[in-house]
């Protein structure tokens, strides 16, 4: 369907295209975004290899190519690392981290495909929790004013959105670790503040388990 679809849309400009042509263009495409993103991410070439490939991975998505899952599966990762990376400036990571999230919607599409089982089992994703709140909490969270106002931050707008596509594919431990490692220092209630500051939004956002709150009995977790 995709197929007859693409062909079609692009044979308004381009007559003689073919479909297998698109095919082996799209392969070629996502083989060099895979291979530039990856030379990115080990030699923290950001500005040269990051940019033009994480802008060659926005015009891959807006063409509406097909992907195979343990591309995408690989491409989320190295996304991943690379948003989070040690000193990558405010910039670039916010808008690495709108990209990353607009590519893993992609994942409801291979959800209803029939092989979908196998191929998460063959290409399993686990995504690690901790850099992503780590870059929250160090940023964002030092007082109740900021907590309150993060939102109104591009950057930091950017990184709860992402760890909100992202809790999907954290590890089935992560709600109990966020809150036992939060509980602590006064996390939680700036998070309870800045929840409250956003009504459209609430506190199951940055958990991975919607259920794993209402077991955890805590006084902490009673604020939200």
């Amino acid at each position: 369907m995709e197929d007859r679809v693409l062909k079609r849309d692009l044979k308004q400009w381009l007559p003689h295209l073919e479909v297998t042509q698109i095919k082996h263009e799209e392969e070629e495409h996502i083989s060099a975004i895979k291979q530039g993103l990856a030379t990115a991410l080990t030699t923290h070439d950001w500005y040269h290899n990051g940019a033009h490939y994480a802008k060659a991975l926005s015009n891959f998505l807006d063409l509406k190519y097909t992907m195979k899952y343990e591309d995408w599966v690989f491409i989320v990762k190295v996304m991943f690392n690379m948003v989070v990376s040690e000193g990558l400036d405010f910039d670039l990571q916010t808008r690495w981290a709108l990209l990353l999230t607009r590519f893993l919607k992609r994942y409801k599409k291979y959800e209803l495909e029939e092989n979908f089982e196998h191929q998460k089992q063959q290409h399993p994703l686990i995504l690690p929790w901790r850099p992503i709140y780590d870059i929250l909490v160090k940023t964002y969270f030092k007082n109740i004013r900021e907590a309150i106002f993060v939102h109104k931050e591009v950057h930091g707008s950017a990184l709860v959105y992402l760890a909100k596509k992202s809790k999907k594919f954290f590890d089935i431990s992560a709600t109990k670790e966020i809150l036992d490692e939060l509980r602590y220092d006064s996390i939680l209630f700036f998070l309870s503040c800045f929840f409250r500051a956003i009504p459209k939004w609430n506190h199951h956002l940055l958990f991975p388990l919607h259920l794993a709150l209402n077991n955890h009995h805590d006084k902490t977790t009673s604020k939200f």
